[in-house]
């Protein structure tokens, strides 16, 4: 029962982010950017909820041919994602949610103070205007990026996803684990488990 929830939630966006952010110099537009990005996933993750809601035979087990079908109707090839990404996606939002994010955030040689905004973002705390975090200008631009997404996905997901930090802290490990769909994974898994 729990592994359905925990399968969906680690399907989309980080590295995408990441892996872009390389190629610019500069920060994004973190209002018309971040927003769409964020809208793009969760129009995902809706998506594959609506189907799941739609089954009449609830999945007891993950298995690669069902995580394909729930990636092709993304857009997304057949084996973007395994089986052994989305165990490792629901491992590690188990032991974030019982002990914290920065137990997840301590495995990646990304700067504390990343960590420690993540982490802040994870308990509820969204930012208003990050450039008042102490330390952020000095960041590299890729975690700006991935501080500035976070925050947007959890300010706009709690207006249209009704659980924005649960869902916030699936995307975060998504993210760091596989692919893109990882992303929508994850945050199908968090909105899934916090309403447990």
């Amino acid at each position: 029962m729990k592994t359905i929830a925990y399968f969906f939630i680690s399907l989309t966006l980080l590295p995408t982010i990441i892996s872009c952010s390389h190629e610019s110099n500069t920060v994004k537009n973190d209002t018309a950017d971040f927003k769409t990005e964020v809208n793009h996933l969760i129009d995902d993750a809706l998506l594959i909820q609506d189907e799941l809601s739609k089954s009449r035979n609830p999945i007891e087990d993950i298995d690669q041919e069902t995580l394909d079908y729930y990636a092709s109707l993304l857009g997304y090839d057949p084996g973007i994602a395994n089986v052994e990404d989305v165990n490792q996606l629901i491992e590690h939002y188990g032991i974030a949610t019982e002990e914290g994010l920065m137990s997840f955030l301590d495995q990646y040689p990304i700067d504390e103070v990343t960590k420690q905004t993540l982490d802040a973002i994870s308990k509820g705390n969204w930012i208003e205007n990050l450039n008042t975090v102490p330390g952020f200008s000095e960041l590299d631009i890729s975690e700006k990026e991935i501080i500035q997404f976070a925050n947007t996905f959890v300010i706009e997901s709690e207006n249209r996803f009704g659980c924005g930090v649960g869902a916030f802290i699936g995307i975060i490990i998504g993210g760091f684990i596989c692919t893109p769909i990882c992303h929508i994974i994850g945050a199908i898994i968090g909105c899934w488990g916090g309403k447990q």
